[in-house]
């Protein structure tokens, strides 16, 4: 099972530069990573005000904003990995059952479409089960709208970026099988939110 810090819905080779980019209302952010001795270390960091709406504009004329925004900023990093606003995110939850493994596929698909308020068919997500001391598991399901994804994705090809991946940004704090995440709440401030994520037992 992927959990919620991996929605990754595009998947690449490992290039030997990133750029990693958050967008959060109109605000969009970027931070130009670089692999050096097997490690990624920070070149470059920008953040800049967007006119445009991705999700109304048309993507050629947003995609072509951005563009003049990287050209600005001097970015040449074509690769991007990307933070999907947490506005966009619908959550769901649900205590599981002792079940046989093999049913388990299942009984997550049955409540994913009982969890969240729409046809999960029109929905990117990714699950996250943690188990608690006293045994008893819960799962929690992140889903974002798969046609904001792909208007997002068409307004990053247009600003001749290559999108690897697509994620929440929340979890990046706190990777929910960290070990840390035995009991760890990690927060996030935006412009018009506070997003908090909860970890503990190997999920969030």
């Amino acid at each position: 099972m992927n959990n919620v810090l991996k929605l990754n819905f595009l998947k690449r080779g490992r290039p030997s530069g990133m750029l990693g980019l958050t967008l959060d209302g109109s605000r969009l952010d970027g931070v130009v990573l670089r692999r050096t001795n097997g490690a990624l270390q920070v070149q470059q960091s920008f953040s800049v005000t967007l006119s445009l709406d991705p999700l109304t504009a048309a993507p050629e004329l947003s995609g072509r904003e951005i563009r003049n925004h990287l050209d600005a900023a001097g970015v040449r990093e074509r690769n991007c990995v990307v933070g999907l606003p947490l506005k966009w995110a619908l959550m769901a939850h649900a205590e599981v059952p002792q079940i046989p493994e093999a049913d388990l596929p299942g009984f997550l698909q049955i409540e994913a479409e009982r969890g969240f308020p729409c046809d999960i068919s029109t929905l990117r997500y990714a699950t996250s089960v943690c188990q608690l001391p006293g045994g008893k598991q819960y799962v929690t399901f992140a889903g974002v709208p798969a046609a904001h994804v792909d208007l997002l994705e068409k307004v990053l090809l247009a600003a001749r970026l290559k999108p690897a991946s697509f994620t929440l940004g929340l979890p990046a704090l706190q990777p929910p099988k960290a070990e840390a995440s035995a009991g760890v709440v990690a927060l996030t401030i935006g412009d018009s939110y506070v997003g908090a994520q909860v970890s503990a037992g190997g999920g969030g």
